[in-house]
């Protein structure tokens, strides 16, 4: 006997299969920013900064793995603080 999970299950039993639901699109962009190339005045840095510096953190610790949070959170702060010091 095939198993509920079984695509080929309503062949057998002379039933379609269940149509597929498709909901509405989710939104293309997180609370983040994420893919926008440049950042607006109210929304901070992009996600493209954050990025490459939390890589240039990575890589000035050594390459090490396993603290990638650590080096995004610090990258967001340092850019904002940028950021702040040249808005004075």
């Amino acid at each position: 006997m095939k198993s509920s999970g079984d695509p080929d299950r309503g062949k057998f039993l002379g039933q379609r299969p269940a149509a597929t639901i498709v909901g509405p699109e989710p939104p293309r962009t997180s609370r983040l920013g994420a893919g926008k190339a440049t950042s607006t005045a109210d929304s901070g840095p992009s996600h493209a900064a954050i990025a490459r510096r939390a890589y240039e953190i990575f890589l000035s610790r050594g390459g090490g793995h396993g603290s990638d949070l650590e080096d995004w959170l610090r990258a967001e702060r340092e850019l904002a603080e940028e950021r702040r010091r040249s808005e004075r």
